[in-house]
């Protein structure tokens, strides 16, 4: 199995809930810009040193128009309720902590990589393909991870049950 698929399978789906892998079902199947490659965020959560950190003129306080899939899943997945590119950014460090305690940091950068290097028809339709796979693999997925990053992002063991569509066992978070 290529690593890319792993990392989603074992850190990235478990932490998706259903509404989410359907909202991210859409986006690959239209194309949304929303969805970008080579970014975690746009606009960029820059902050001007000439103005106070809370201004609405800063850059961070700014509504995202694009994220790359992880940012995207907070951003936009299941109860999105991140409305600034600094807390789409911030949960996005989050969300990496709990995936690389899953999978790793050297295979999560797998992932990355191919994420933002794939030409993006062909990042759309394998990704597509494996959303799709965990749609139907009959798995529940954990619907009540907050997104939120001010409250720590809470991960039980996860349990790895068989699959018999696949050839690697499919982890759930729960």
């Amino acid at each position: 199995m290529e690593n890319w698929k792993r990392v989603w399978r074992r850190g990235i789906a478990p932490l998706c809930s259903t509404a989410t892998l359907r909202k991210l079902e859409q986006v690959l199947e239209s194309d949304s810009p929303q969805l970008t490659q080579g970014d975690t965020v746009r606009p960029y959560p820059v902050i001007y040193k000439s103005l106070p950190i809370n201004h609405p003129s800063q850059p961070c306080n700014s509504a995202p128009d694009a994220a790359c899939l992880i940012a995207w899943i907070g951003w936009q997945g299941g109860e999105a309720t991140l409305t600034k590119t600094k807390d789409v950014a911030a949960w996005f460090g989050h969300a990496t902590e709990k995936i690389v305690a899953l999978v790793g940091f050297d295979e999560f950068c797998v992932f990355l990589n191919w994420f933002d290097e794939t030409p993006r028809p062909d990042m759309r339709h394998l990704l597509l393909e494996e959303v799709r796979r965990s749609l139907t693999a009959g798995v529940t997925f954990r619907s009540e991870w907050n997104p939120v990053p001010h409250n720590p992002l809470e991960l039980d063991p996860y349990t790895v049950l068989e699959d018999e569509h696949a050839d690697e066992p499919l982890a759930v978070v729960g």
